[in-house]
């Protein structure tokens, strides 16, 4: 997503946006943005800009069910063989294509993989569904509820160590 607009140019998009309200005009964001130039992922970052800086709990609030709506579904089959949920690229296997590419190569010579952030388990499960050992490291409450998830779909819980931490050169919070 691109940044977001400085806050004095979305004060005429919001003005602009109540006053067509107010005269019945309102046609959608689409025209005003079409006017203004900007795409409406700006426009929508530049309203809710304000709102959130005002309302920090409110942005995290949305950050936290949004990250951990996820665990809700179900995990689908993939076209590379193995149940997953997640994002939807992952799940349709189009991911970071290059580093996959990579990943699949070098697991043909290795028999453990250690993964150093291991997000929702996209790069675990590639190397799991090919027979390897994995260990884990990850921080991530929301990502560890996919991971645990992921794995457990395709009964791989025998194969792969899960450390919930945070690896790091130095100590400190994350």
């Amino acid at each position: 997503i691109p940044p977001a607009a400085p806050e004095s140019a979305t004060m005429p998009i919001i003005a602009a946006c109540v006053l067509r309200l107010c005269a019945g005009r309102f046609t959608g964001l689409s025209s005003i943005c079409e006017e203004t130039g900007m795409s409406i992922a700006h426009l929508l970052i530049g309203l809710a800009k304000p709102l959130i800086e005002r309302f920090p709990r409110v942005a995290m609030a949305y950050r936290h069910a949004r990250d951990n709506r996820r665990v809700l579904d179900a995990p689908r089959e993939t076209p590379m063989g193995f149940k997953f949920i997640g994002n939807s690229l992952m799940e349709n296997g189009v991911f970071e294509p290059e580093e996959t590419a990579i990943v699949r190569r070098v697991l043909e010579r290795v028999d453990v993989v250690v993964n150093v952030g291991a997000n929702i388990g996209y790069y675990c499960c590639l190397a799991l569904q090919r027979g390897k050992h994995v260990v884990a490291f990850e921080p991530m409450g929301g990502n560890l509820r996919c991971l645990y998830k992921n794995v457990a779909a395709n009964c791989w819980d025998d194969r792969i160590e899960i450390f919930p931490v945070a690896l790091s050169d130095r100590i400190g919070m994350i």
